[in-house]
């Protein structure tokens, strides 16, 4: 008998390569979802929404130019076609372009006048160009459309706290857990603003909170010595400057504030080798006003 069952690649239509390659796409296999994206456009090229998803499967494996053509195909033959400006702007945000991410966000909500994430995004590269102000009404035109948006709440609370607003921003970080309680950035950020308020205690608990979720943040343990050192606990702020130096080796502030709690303690040796240790990152990293900072504690030394 003559098998007549023919195998998907004979078979399948362009829609189904598509709505596989979608799967694949939600499923993180995206080169596979490409080989599927491939097959859809080698028999239909032109189908907006195929380049579209093989462009979002590029920009996802860092191929952010190839990503680009695919979202402007997309474009050329759908010209309202909302998530292609969105996700092309996506592509520019992160290679480093935020004003032309800004025109592709602006022509997306035009086609749809209620993108949360369009908002939100363009929000995100109106912070970069320094634009505060602006990136806060983003945000905030994101959160009417999208009440739950955790990360438009912790993104205005970081702006808000750009403007020393910190009570305001505390309490978008709270929102922003409250949605999202293992939101590890939304708790560093709420005692940052507590500490910017002059409350080391308060601060110390949110940098606890952040480090048990992520016990790789760097900023969390550095932050957290601070606190502790405003407040006289220094061997418990060498202990989060160890760490800190122990996650990222070439942090100068933190051999020099490590370096500034073991002259505190009469450390004499300790102290200079971390003063020196920071000044020669310093030097390199080209901060100088730390450099400053670190001569003067070396003195006497």
């Amino acid at each position: 008998m003559q098998n007549t069952h023919n195998s998907f690649e004979e078979d399948a239509s362009p829609e189904a390569h598509r709505h596989k390659g979608d799967t694949l796409l939600n499923e993180g296999h995206y080169e596979d979802a490409i080989a599927e994206y491939n097959n859809a456009l080698s028999v239909n090229p032109n189908c907006a929404k195929t380049y579209n998803s093989r462009g979002i499967a590029k920009r996802t494996l860092g191929q952010y130019f190839e990503a680009i053509e695919d979202f402007d195909e997309a474009i050329d033959l759908e010209p309202g076609f909302a998530g292609a400006y969105y996700n092309r702007g996506i592509a520019k945000g992160i290679l480093g372009h935020p004003e032309d991410a800004i025109e592709d966000f602006d022509m997306a909500i035009s086609y749809k006048a209620d993108y949360a994430e369009a908002y939100y995004n363009r929000g995100i590269a109106r912070r970069k160009m320094g634009k505060t102000s602006t990136a806060i009404a983003d945000f905030s035109k994101a959160i009417n459309l999208k009440p739950d948006y955790a990360n438009a709440y912790y993104s205005r609370g970081s702006a808000k706290r750009t403007k020393r607003e910190y009570f305001s921003a505390i309490s978008d970080f709270n929102k922003a857990i409250r949605l999202n309680p293992n939101y590890a950035e939304a708790y560093y950020s709420r005692g940052s603003a507590k500490g910017n308020l002059r409350h080391p205690k308060e601060s110390i608990s949110d940098f606890n909170k952040a480090i048990g979720l992520k016990p790789d943040y760097v900023e969390a343990y550095y932050n957290r010595a601070l606190a502790y050192q405003s407040l006289g606990e220094l061997q418990k702020a060498i202990s989060d400057f160890d760490k800190t130096i122990n996650l990222k080796p070439d942090y100068a502030g933190a051999y020099y504030n490590r370096g500034i709690n073991q002259k505190a303690l009469g450390n004499t040796k300790e102290a200079k080798a971390d003063l020196e240790q920071a000044l020669q990152l310093a030097n390199q990293q080209r901060d100088i006003f730390l450099v400053g900072e670190i001569k003067e504690g070396l003195i006497d030394l």
